[in-house]
């Protein structure tokens, strides 16, 4: 383009700095900072089995500029989205305690966004759903003190693969072919809106979480006792 030629076409003008925007963002590399100030941590225990290896992660997922894309949140090794962070759990008794950050980067152009936890063992599932916004709707959900019951064992659902899932008592009481009749009660209270604690297999928690606790069961050994080994 030569140096003198004038745009005075205003879309014009902005389909080019458009472009330039995101020519500029494609080419940059832009990592999460660490905040060297971090305030917003929240206490976590754990109770498991010893049936159940838990491993969970933070997981911070970019929300790229209007202008920009997805490019612009590369990191070195290539596209790595989300990003997801260990929560270190160390045993205390009889179960396991740690912390996750909610405020663990800077903002930055790529805008890094914690969306909760995930778990990457017994199975690969999102454990805890953190919402930026306070729930008017559902008031248990602002409680600084959030508390659920994760149930895993092999997928009861038909047409799904036999492969180990965690979610709530309701989901396996859909499902299941064995649940136990005694249960049925407990299932469904665990849905109910006046509770809301672990409605489809999801922790929800907002900026007041300061404590939160996971009891995880092996449904399937769990089962098999109360059903009386049958």
């Amino acid at each position: 383009m030569p140096h003198n030629l004038q745009i005075t076409n205003p879309r014009r003008q902005f389909a080019l700095l458009s472009t330039m925007l995101l020519c500029a963002c494609d080419s940059a590399v832009v990592p999460p900072a660490l905040n060297p100030h971090p305030a917003k941590s929240v206490m976590i225990r754990v109770f498991a089995p010893t049936s159940l290896k838990i491993e969970l992660s933070e997981m911070w997922t970019p929300n790229a500029h209007p202008f920009g894309t997805m490019a612009s949140c590369n990191l070195k090794g290539g596209m790595k989205t989300p990003l997801y962070v260990p929560v270190a759990l160390k045993q205390d008794g009889a179960s396991y305690v740690g912390s996750f950050s909610e405020d663990r980067y800077l903002p930055s152009r790529c805008d890094w966004i914690f969306d909760g936890l995930v778990a990457t063992s017994p199975s690969k599932d999102v454990v805890v759903n953190y919402s930026e916004m306070l729930s008017p709707a559902f008031p248990v959900l602002n409680e600084s003190d959030r508390s659920a019951e994760v149930w895993c064992g092999i997928d009861p659902v038909p047409t799904e693969p036999h492969v180990e899932v965690c979610s709530s008592l309701h989901f396996f009481a859909q499902y299941s072919d064995h649940f136990p009749q005694a249960w049925r009660a407990a299932a469904a209270a665990a849905v109910a809106p006046e509770n809301y604690k672990f409605n489809e297999g999801t922790l929800a928690i907002s900026p007041n979480a300061k404590f939160v606790e996971l009891h995880y069961h092996d449904y399937d050994a769990e089962v098999v006792a109360a059903n009386g080994n049958q």
